[in-house]
């Protein structure tokens, strides 16, 4: 290519590589040769995966499964109960909306009175130690045994029949495994 006498910037283009600009210093009537190397355009990564590990009772793991659910309501991890402090499920149950909480310790889902809330625990009906109401009084429950709490505020099937205003189904903490505990043996001598 011809170019005027001085310092000139060229740009070299194509469709299958980076985009390259090089300084060429031309000289009157002299040829002037440049090599130039260009890279690739598109560069293919290889495959990687990402992992981690899911945590049960963590905010993520709370806020999956009531993105993945099919009814209306809300999840709580036991995470959520350390950072606000809550002793108990009652009064972690005062933070979720559609929730009342009355004297304290019975549960109204969506301003329905007690009849119409059923509380589960890991799956199983609890039966209220009040014999004049419904509802299980929650203050009964600490939140350091609970690794959440689920709020249905819709029926689904998966939940008994007796469902009116909402279901609280809460699930405990699993029991810790035998490891990291030291066993004690007792050895009876006889005198």
């Amino acid at each position: 290519m011809k170019l005027p006498i001085g310092e000139q910037m060229i740009t070299i283009i194509h469709q299958d590589f980076s985009a390259q600009t090089i300084k060429v210093t031309v000289v009157s009537k002299e040829l002037v040769s440049k090599l130039v190397e260009l890279s690739p355009a598109a560069m293919e990564l290889e495959e990687f995966v990402v992992l981690a590990p899911h945590v049960e009772g963590s905010v993520a793991a709370s806020v999956a499964q009531e993105r993945n659910s099919d009814s209306v309501g809300n999840v709580l991890g036991s995470e959520q109960f350390s950072k606000s402090g809550d002793s108990t499920v009652a009064s972690a149950l005062k933070r979720v909306s559609g929730i009342t909480i009355v004297g304290g310790k019975f549960v109204y889902v969506r301003g329905l009175g007690d009849r119409y809330s059923t509380v589960m625990l890991n799956g199983l009906h609890i039966p209220s130690p009040e014999p004049t109401k419904r509802v299980v009084p929650l203050d009964l429950f600490p939140t350091s045994v609970v690794e959440s709490i689920t709020i249905q505020k819709s029926y689904t099937a998966d939940i008994p029949a007796s469902f009116g205003g909402g279901t609280v189904l809460i699930k405990t903490k699993e029991i810790p495994k035998d490891e990291g505990y030291i066993k004690l043996g007792l050895e009876i001598l006889e005198q």
